[in-house]
């Protein structure tokens, strides 16, 4: 700090220079524990959104995955054992899923697209099993179920990829939590 020597009235001027002085240091310093706590909150808040995804992305996995199974599956062909049984395997992935956890964490709508695909899935077993014998007059309307449940499953992803959380760089794919990533394909 520089010194100022001013003879006679100068004591004021002086007072008045180093006060303004504190002043400033105050101001920034309020500023910076202003920024600071604006920062600590955005940290906050994007460890909230990450646990919220983390939490929702590990309830409704089973049933993804199953569901995906499902898909990937018929599109090689599937025989109506192998598709049955599948469907077996997505109805316990779907008895699996806690709707409570959905709810309190934000997922119920992502659940809901999920549990749409199921049910579509299974109507279509249902008439495979009701029309056993004469599948050809019913293979268009479970080519139908089939492409609207993939569309359900489709949604429920971009649902879910609407909980990501939003990085300060604008991206939304989090720094890597230590949980296992999910594709889709287990």
């Amino acid at each position: 700090m520089a010194a100022l020597l001013v003879v006679g009235g100068g004591a004021t001027v002086a007072g008045v220079v180093i006060h303004e002085h504190q002043e400033q240091v105050a101001l920034q310093k309020h500023r910076s524990d202003v920024e600071r706590k604006k920062a600590e909150q955005q940290r906050a808040e994007q460890a909230e959104a990450q646990r919220t995804y983390d939490t929702v992305a590990a309830e409704i996995e089973p049933l993804m995955a199953a569901l995906t199974e499902v898909d990937a599956r018929l599109n090689v062909g599937l025989n109506y054992a192998d598709y049955t049984a599948m469907i077996g395997d997505v109805a316990v992935a779907y008895a699996g899923m806690d709707v409570d956890v959905l709810v309190e964490f934000g997922g119920l709508e992502v659940g809901a697209k999920l549990e749409d695909a199921y049910n579509k899935y299974n109507k279509a077993a249902q008439l495979w099993n009701d029309n056993f014998l004469d599948y050809t007059s019913i293979e268009t309307r479970m080519q139908n179920k089939w492409t609207a449940a993939r569309a359900d499953l489709d949604e429920a992803t971009a649902l879910l990829d609407e909980l990501k959380p939003i990085d300060e760089d604008g991206s939304a794919d989090p720094p890597d939590s230590g949980a296992p990533e999910t594709d889709g394909n287990a």
